[in-house]
């Protein structure tokens, strides 16, 4: 459970800087704030449900590799923001290049696309593509920053992410001053 939480914060600690919550200078229709408002809903979704996914699991070394994608993600699109001076297309201010939040839900998709097959990569693809759509559409970017910043997600997730291995074979040891036992369980 400790380590459940500490992943959690680590997690939160690399999402949330993302997260602008200054205003545009463009006056937005209500459809583009409900679509922003839910862009931003499920680029925090994404990166959950891996988390989610490796909880479930009990996947200890797919946690390390999922902070290590998101991580690498969130450092490049920085580095990018502040080195290219873009305004964005509301005005709001010059960090449009590329967009993080695409950048994040892609390299969430990637995970767990990679990591835990196909299985569960159709509804993390679409809501990928959804994130970035709703930066495009809420005029918070040009369609170039949300293709780099889906390139760049993806890219990192694709680097840091493994395939996982599960043959649903456990091996357990356990022993006390008198007796050593090893249990091994086949997950069917």
């Amino acid at each position: 459970m400790k380590i459940c939480i500490r992943f959690l914060l680590i997690l939160l600690l690399i999402i949330c800087p993302i997260y602008n919550v200054g205003a545009g200078s463009l006056t937005l229709t209500p459809k583009q704030k409900a679509i922003e408002k839910a862009g931003d809903i499920v680029s925090v979704a994404l990166p959950l449900s891996a988390f989610s996914l490796i909880w479930l699991k009990k996947d200890k070394y797919g946690a390390t590799e999922l902070i290590m994608s998101l991580a690498s993600t969130v450092a490049v699109s920085e580095i990018l923001k502040q080195s290219i001076d873009k305004s964005r297309p509301d005005g709001s201010d010059h960090d449009s290049f590329p967009s993080a939040h695409t950048a994040v839900a892609f390299s969430a998709a990637v995970f767990i696309q990679k990591r835990y097959n196909w299985k569960y990569t159709l509804a993390a693809w679409v809501g990928a593509g959804f994130v970035g759509y709703s930066r495009w559409y809420s005029k918070r970017h040009y369609a170039i920053d949300v293709a780099a910043g889906a390139l760049i997600g993806t890219v990192c997730g694709f680097i840091c992410t493994t395939p996982r291995v599960n043959n649903n074979i456990t091996v357990d040891m356990f022993s006390d001053n008198s007796t050593c036992s090893i249990r091994i369980n086949k997950e069917w």
